[in-house]
């Protein structure tokens, strides 16, 4: 994922949440809420033993650890680290069914008619020549060519919230012929060799009962004819980014031009009054005044065919320079002011990845399997998807309504100190590992445990 100027600037401001303090019947209350939103996901995880061990790695996801990985999760609870290893490396459990739960859930909560499904590639910088799917290739995070993995994600943003929905991992060319790798990284038999925009395709299949307006992505996806072709064979509606350089034929009268032009160049000759200001909110920015044009276009296919596509131009107003080209085959009645609400949700889906990175611990993994890539991923997604309905739950009340410290308990506060190099949790832990039914991973002791430690430090 490149960085972007303009409507998507990656130096987005956000407000800055005031310190917080929590008395003990809010966090009790947050303690329920969390016990109450994973009990329709322990059954997935077949054993309860296994359910709780999930229960514990979430806490160590949304804890104020500095790092997120399964060594010093283990220690947080004081366990030994290998019962997460083996929770998120080998375990039988199915992701694809906790993120199938998941989706019916976002589906119940915030589903809207006038939702989007984003999609993005997101890559996470590794070192070595071991993790699954791992090459020196483009990486976002780094902002040059870098040893890392990509996924493909796939978010969900309506009036109501957003979250990430789904991720595949991208599989390099070079691992698919490599027999060795597969074996080592326990990759599928018949996992082939898929582009970006056929894992977003793919994704996008997975996650389609969501009720949703249009499909958003960037320009590696909308610059690519056969993915929204593929699309609009489905009956999707899109709106996706284009590189300047694409190829239109502009409709005028019925009629297209003899010859097609590059998107940039057409713009260049477009004059002020052709824009047209419209309103738009943009989450924590507020309202904001965005410049759109639309022009009915053709796009060339490969067998030499037309497609009918609408070509919009998006620009804010405050900086009309930093025009932004896109490709939509929306409704007819579909009005400037709806595309421009449409078109400038985007962002949502690379704010969803900055949380489950810089929050939740998407990128502090130490797997190297297949398996246990998709395994933590599913459980950072799970993650930002609570912190998300907890904010929800909040709304209208006196609590703060989005601050992450909320849920971040740090049961431990300053007793979790170094210890002859190995970090150890303190007596006061954050749950004690034993198992139990489903429905009551804390004690009223354990709970109580928590919140006196929690006001202790």
């Amino acid at each position: 994922m490149r960085r972007t100027t303009g409507i998507y600037s990656s130096r987005r401001t956000h407000p800055v949440p005031e310190p917080v303090s929590l008395s003990s019947s809010h966090l009790e209350g947050i303690l329920n809420q969390v016990k109450g939103f994973l009990e329709p996901y322990f059954p997935l995880f077949h054993r309860t033993d296994m359910a709780l061990t999930a229960w514990l790695y979430l806490q160590g996801l949304l804890s104020t650890l500095p790092r997120k990985s399964a060594e010093p999760i283990a220690e947080l609870h004081d366990i030994d680290r290998k019962v997460l290893q083996r929770f998120v490396g080998v375990s039988p459990w199915s992701d694809r069914r906790i993120r199938d739960r998941m989706l019916e859930d976002v589906s119940q909560t915030i589903g809207d008619p006038c939702g989007v499904l984003c999609v993005d590639p997101s890559a996470f910088p590794k070192k070595g020549k071991k993790s699954v799917g791992v090459k020196r290739q483009w990486c976002g995070r780094t902002g040059k060519k870098d040893n890392c993995q990509i996924g493909v994600f796939a978010s969900y943003a309506s009036p109501k919230g957003r979250c990430l929905l789904d991720t595949k991992l991208a599989l390099p060319k070079e691992w698919i012929d490599d027999k060795q790798r597969r074996i080592e990284c326990h990759i599928p038999e018949d996992q082939t060799y898929l582009k970006h925009w056929e894992l977003a395709d793919e994704v996008l299949k997975d996650v389609a009962n969501v009720p949703h307006a249009c499909i958003l992505g960037d320009s590696e996806m909308g610059r690519c004819g056969e993915f929204r072709d593929r699309l609009a064979q489905r009956g999707e509606h899109y709106i996706l980014d284009i590189p300047v350089s694409l190829k239109i034929r502009v409709v005028r009268k019925g009629r297209p031009t003899s010859k097609p032009i590059q998107a940039g160049k057409w713009m260049a000759h477009l004059p002020n009054r052709a824009w047209t200001r419209v309103k738009t909110r943009e989450g924590s920015q507020g309202e904001r005044i965005i410049e759109i044009y639309r022009e009915e276009v053709l796009t060339e296919r490969k067998d030499g065919t037309f497609r009918k596509e609408t070509f919009l131009a998006l620009r804010p107003a405050e900086t009309p320079h930093d025009v932004r080209f896109t490709l939509a085959n929306m409704p007819k009645n579909t009005s400037l002011e709806e595309m421009a609400q449409y078109g400038t949700r985007r962002w949502t889906i690379e704010d969803c990845l900055e949380r489950a990175k810089s929050e939740c611990g998407m990128g502090q993994y130490e797997v190297r399997s297949w398996v246990g890539w998709h395994h933590h991923m599913t459980m950072a997604m799970l993650a930002v998807w609570l912190l998300e309905k907890l904010r929800l739950s909040k709304q209208g009340e006196s609590f703060p309504p989005s601050n992450v410290p909320v849920v971040r308990v740090d049961p431990c506060g300053d007793h979790f100190k170094s210890s002859s190099g190995s970090r150890k949790a303190c007596q006061k832990n954050f749950a004690t590992f034993q198992p139990k039914s489903y429905g009551n991973l804390l004690s009223q002791t354990q709970e109580e445990t928590l919140l006196s430690c929690s006001r202790d430090g």
